[in-house]
């Protein structure tokens, strides 16, 4: 509902869900909006499992260097779309 999408009960994430998601947080009246890298690069990734002890939590890596993300062109247009939302909330 955060989101507009109208979705009140489980659904399948997806992409179209994911960016309603972002933008709506990008659109939002908050000061700053924080997002988790994972989130921006549409990854199922955990870093922290909430509630537990392990020494799996905050220890997780992305893969590549910021140089291999570049010449990723699935990557590259999630993030131009992450760009639109910025610029179309005023974040930018």
């Amino acid at each position: 509902a955060f989101a507009g999408l109208g979705v009140y009960g489980p659904e399948p994430y997806t992409e179209a869900i994911q960016e309603a998601l972002l933008a709506a947080l990008f659109q939002s009246n908050a000061w700053i909006a924080v997002v988790m890298i994972t989130d921006l690069f549409g990854t199922t990734q955990r870093f922290n499992v909430p509630g537990s002890v392990s020494d799996g939590n905050w220890s997780a890596r992305l893969e590549g260097t910021p140089a291999e993300w570049r010449k990723d062109a699935a990557l590259c247009g999630r993030l131009e779309r992450v760009r639109e939302f910025l610029k179309a909330s005023g974040r930018l």
